[in-house]
């Protein structure tokens, strides 16, 4: 179990305080708590999928990442935020400076409620489906005329 280890780590850098530790819970409580939550940090630089950002934008919620992997594909502005991935030390404080300016301004994380449904429907399984079927009806007819 590695939650000792990083209730070890809040301890030595003195947040243990500021953190909540909810242990296993079940994906119906995961999404409660997205939808429950101002910010979804995700600091990962190497995720082969970001499903759980999907789930973090089908909650309405606002997501801080690194600019990398599907993470960049996924979250554009208008549902959140990317930071550039550089040097670690330099990367870091970039992701530190947005949580402060998301912590400060909240009205920002507020005016991209509205943003979420056109995010969501663009990143729809079904309507990208929809989309390339219709891209082969409007070849196959062309090949037909």
């Amino acid at each position: 179990e590695r939650e000792p280890g990083y209730r070890n780590l809040a301890e030595r850098l003195g947040v243990a305080g500021q953190c909540v530790w909810h242990g296993t819970v079940s994906n119906e409580k995961v999404q409660s708590l997205m939808r429950g939550s101002d910010l979804f940090f995700f600091p990962s630089i190497m995720e082969a999928t970001s499903t759980v950002l999907v789930e973090a934008l089908m909650n309405r919620l606002p997501v801080l990442c690194f600019d990398t992997c599907g993470m960049g594909t996924i979250v554009d502005e208008t549902v959140g935020c990317k930071i550039p991935l550089t040097r670690p030390g330099q990367s870091a404080r970039d992701f530190a400076e947005r949580i402060r300016f998301f912590f400060h301004n909240r009205q920002v994380l507020r005016e991209m409620d509205g943003a979420f449904y056109a995010r969501r429907r663009e990143l729809d399984w079904n309507l990208k489906a929809e989309r390339m079927a219709g891209i082969y009806r409007e070849v196959l007819k062309d090949r037909q005329h």
